[in-house]
């Protein structure tokens, strides 16, 4: 399991475009931090997940429920 703080690179669908794009961000918490946030979606989220925050280029933040086979990189 990866740490609070751990930057990465991870692969989601986006919103926008619809196809699968790299996005960087930062874990700040773990499935109980996801299950807080999204109390309805998210309620039966096990370990290991994570509520990771990004930023776009326009400064806007975006947090994101990420599992394991979604990290392509760590350390970013």
């Amino acid at each position: 399991m990866l740490r609070r703080g751990t930057k990465i690179t991870f692969k989601q669908m986006s919103d926008f475009t619809g196809k699968m794009m790299e996005f960087h961000g930062t874990i700040i918490g773990h499935a109980e931090e996801v299950k807080k946030m999204w109390p309805e979606e998210c309620g039966a989220v096990v370990d290991p997940a994570y509520l990771v925050k990004r930023k776009d280029v326009y400064d806007n933040t975006f947090h994101h429920l990420v599992f394991d086979e979604e990290i392509v990189g760590t350390g970013v």
